[in-house]
């Protein structure tokens, strides 16, 4: 009765007694608490006492009263079956061991001797035990509770005896008792068997426990780290029984991030519910990153155009991002080429092309441009070349025909991206060999041209484009340098020009910016720093539609 009423006292007391580690006590019994219901079998020559123990108040005693001649004087004290041990882990059965002389202090035969002993019998199946451990006694031996010798071994169906060979009180008498479960124990009962025969002659056993190591789960994780924009993935974490992920991710189940993200994962193992409805848990933490690429736009082609039969011409297009590649068919079909332009085969049928953009494997969705065959169609003009010279500010073109059929004319096109193209002269189609024509007012540095050849029915064909590199210095000047209020831009240039100014100090802050459009200034530009502090400043002029700059120091007083 007295260990009933201590152990719904001790419900209460002990809740939270088991921390989260993976090293914890699922049950133990205290004597004056417990979760593990042990008692003496016999209650003979048996007993609780508080003398002394090692958690506050009680331990169990055996003990011996008669002489070193009289009968044995034995019980067990038996630690009922415990079932559902999870054979993943491993188990330890733990109790501390101490021999005094409280019943008979002046007695004689005080002490253990080596017919007094214990015994951990072990059952795997609550029904059939097998002796583990024997501690004997020496010569009177006596130890207390904080003796520090260790009985350890692992349970193997074999009984190990352990003794120290010589009497009196042992400093290292065997105080703590282990004997360990290898994986795949389901259930555990332990008997501990305990015998003397003299006065004096006691066993003390107090806070048995079964202690669970949960093995600490490596966690693994798996799923596809790198995606395009807009794409779904899943990660899937492995060698835990239970995952927690961040983010708001479940495990194996597919999500679309928004950016680059990195996700972490808690993984858990669980162990047995414990003796106070608990589960104690072992858990560890692994973390992957998604780099989420991004997709190209899909690319712009520039207009359905409409050519004469058994002829080809170059289609245009541009991306955000990314490399543009040409295809015969919206969907699969074969790569034709790649680049900003493609130029077409020989056709003789209306013809439809296909671009996407891809970069870093990401690809944006078709477009597509229609190649048109005009009706009652004559090639004007059959090119054998298209080229061009520098020489200096000036680009020289020329060109050879090899036949002209009811041709009319040439319009030249020039553009400063390759896309948006503008008329800057007209020669007529004479049947002259080789035709030349000088652009006078070339950009600094890449120039496109081509040409736009014309029917006399109206009906046109384009050239191939060609590039031109003009590389060249605008003549130009400013004065005073140092100044006082304004300062003076005289420049010599064979176009009208919009002017972007700007002013910088020594910061690199930009302090003054004017736009000229200098269709009406005639090359001579005045410019009123007058509200500019004394120091120096560094000039920027940008030509806009020559692409020539300036960059000069200047002054002010």
């Amino acid at each position: 009765m007295k260990k009933i009423l201590l152990f719904l006292f001790s419900v209460i007391l002990n809740i939270n007694v088991y921390s989260q580690s993976c090293t914890s006590t699922v049950f133990y019994d205290n004597m004056e608490t417990f979760t593990w219901f042990g008692d003496w079998w016999l209650y003979n020559f048996s007993n609780y006492y508080t003398n002394f123990s090692v958690s506050p108040t009680t331990s169990a005693v055996h003990y011996g009263s008669g002489t070193s001649t009289s009968g044995i004087e034995q019980d067990w004290y038996s630690l009922p079956v415990i079932n559902n041990l999870n054979p993943n882990y491993t188990y330890k059965v733990k109790f501390r061991l101490a021999s005094y002389t409280v019943t008979s202090p002046t007695a004689t035969t005080r002490g253990v001797d080596t017919d007094d002993y214990i015994q951990v019998q072990l059952s795997r199946n609550g029904g059939t035990y097998v002796t583990e451990m024997t501690i004997r006694g020496f010569s009177n031996q006596t130890w207390n509770y904080s003796a520090t010798g260790i009985a350890s071994k692992t349970a193997n169906g074999t009984n190990t005896i352990y003794q120290r060979t010589t009497g009196g009180l042992r400093a290292d008498g065997f105080s703590t008792i282990e004997l360990t479960l290898q994986p795949s124990t389901t259930s555990v009962a332990i008997d501990i068997y305990m015998r003397c025969n003299s006065a004096g002659e006691e066993f003390w056993i107090d806070n048995v426990e079964l202690i669970e190591t949960i093995t600490t789960p490596t966690i693994s994780i798996t799923g596809n780290n790198s995606i395009c924009d807009g794409e779904s993935t899943s990660l899937t974490a492995s060698g835990g029984q239970n995952y927690v992920w961040n983010n708001g991710i479940t495990n194996g189940v597919s999500f679309i991030p928004s950016s680059t993200t990195s996700y972490s994962v808690t993984g858990t193992n669980v162990g047995m519910i414990n003796g106070v409805g608990t589960r104690n848990t072992c858990s560890s933490t692994s973390s992957s990153t998604i780099t989420v690429k991004p997709t190209p736009n899909t690319p712009t082609l520039f207009r359905d155009t409409t050519i004469c039969p058994e002829s080809f011409t170059t289609i245009l297009g541009s991306s955000n991002i990314g490399t543009i590649q040409w295809y015969d068919a919206a969907t699969s079909g074969n790569l034709l080429g790649t680049g900003t332009s493609y130029t077409t085969p020989i056709l003789s049928n209306n013809t439809s092309y296909y671009a996407q953009s891809e970069l870093n494997g990401c690809v944006s969705p078709r477009s597509s441009v229609s190649v048109t065959m005009a009706l009652n169609c004559a090639l004007p003009i059959y090119l054998t070349s298209f080229d061009g010279d520098n020489e200096g500010r000036v680009n020289k073109l020329k060109w050879i025909t090899e036949q002209e059929i009811n041709s009319s004319h040439f319009e030249i096109q020039r553009s400063k991206d390759g896309y948006t193209f503008e008329s800057i002269g007209i020669v007529d189609a004479i049947n002259f060999n080789p035709y030349i024509f000088f652009d006078e007012s070339a950009f600094v540095g890449n120039n496109y041209y081509r040409l736009k050849m014309w029917d006399n029915d109206q009906t046109y064909n384009y050239s191939d484009i060609i590039v031109l590199y003009a590389d060249y210095e605008i003549e130009s000047k400013v004065y005073p340098n140092p100044f006082n209020d304004s300062i003076t831009y005289t420049y010599y240039s064979e176009t009208f020009e919009d002017l972007d100014i700007m002013v910088f100090n020594v910061m690199g802050q930009l302090v003054y910016f004017e736009h000229k459009n200098c269709q009406t200034c005639s090359n001579i530009v005045s410019i009123d720093l007058s509200k500019l502090v004394s120091g120096t400043y560094k000039l920027v002029i940008k030509h806009k539609t020559t692409g020539y700059q300036l960059n000069q120091s200047i002054i002010k007083n």
